[in-house]
């Protein structure tokens, strides 16, 4: 007896470890791949396995050039994620994201919200979308924008940008090569500052050395934590560690909305 006993309580351990060892195979690699929802749909395997392989490409911003390489091998619809898909059809895309179409968003779209209220384009509920979008939609509708006052302010801006590009050249003594991303930035900001509050409201950021050019590039900045909030919200809530790995040009521009918004 006590040699059966002593072979039972070899065996229980290792029977428990098999066990659980199907059971991980189970949960975490075969139902993921052949018993999800979405296992039927195509896409790479580790998307279908684990929610984070999206997120390392989502934190270092190779988001949309991944997805757009696995649309290339996979198809116009692929699985990027567990429980998400990506649609790169156009008739597709103007179903989905029409006027008339009844697709909620996913909560990806949390990370776009701003002082606690969300913009139009990051409500979740499709009905709630269409119902704020009607009250606004006139405002923005060709024929409103494209008055001639308004292309007129546009075409001076334009020419106060060129002028800007111009003017740095002629300062500039070595290669002829600019980084331009900061000033088209002013104008799109002038632009649509001045749609929203008129001449005497909005931005001058172009040819004028005002604060709002400073904020400009830290809230583009800023937009590179968004990724690593979504993916990683409880990292992003300690603190001690944001001061800890982030340069303090990266961490002052966390503030850069709230400086804007004073």
């Amino acid at each position: 007896m006590a040699i059966v006993e002593d072979v039972l309580d070899g065996v229980r351990p290792t029977f428990a470890v098999a066990v659980l060892s199907i059971v991980f195979l189970y949960t975490f690699i075969i139902r993921p791949l052949y018993f999800a929802p979405l296992s039927h749909v195509p896409g790479p395997s580790w998307c279908k396995i684990s929610w984070y392989y999206l997120a390392y490409f989502d934190v270092r911003l190779e988001r949309n050039s991944k997805i757009a390489e696995w649309h290339q091998k996979y198809g116009p619809i692929i699985c990027i994620r567990q429980g998400a898909m990506s649609f790169s059809d156009p008739l597709l895309m103007r179903e989905i994201y029409g006027t008339t179409g009844k697709y909620s968003k996913s909560d990806f779209f949390d990370h776009f919200i701003a002082y606690g209220a969300r913009p139009l384009f990051a409500i979740v509920p499709y009905w709630e979308h269409q119902r704020k979008r009607s009250l606004i939609s006139s405002f923005y509708h060709k024929s409103s924008v494209n008055k001639p006052a308004r292309e007129l302010s546009v075409r001076k801006q334009v020419r106060k940008l060129l002028q800007q590009i111009e003017l740095r050249f002629q300062a500039k003594s070595g290669p002829e090569t600019m980084h331009v991303y900061p000033m088209f930035t002013c104008f799109a900001f002038d632009n649509i500052s001045r749609l929203l509050y008129g001449p005497r409201h909005c931005s001058h950021t172009i040819q004028n050395e005002y604060e709002e050019r400073q904020l400009l590039p830290k809230m583009k900045l800023a937009q590179l934590w968004g990724p690593l909030k979504y993916n990683f919200p409880l990292a992003v809530k300690a603190s001690f560690l944001t001061r800890r790995v982030l340069s303090d040009e990266f961490e002052d521009s966390l503030t850069a909305e709230d400086d804007l918004a004073m």
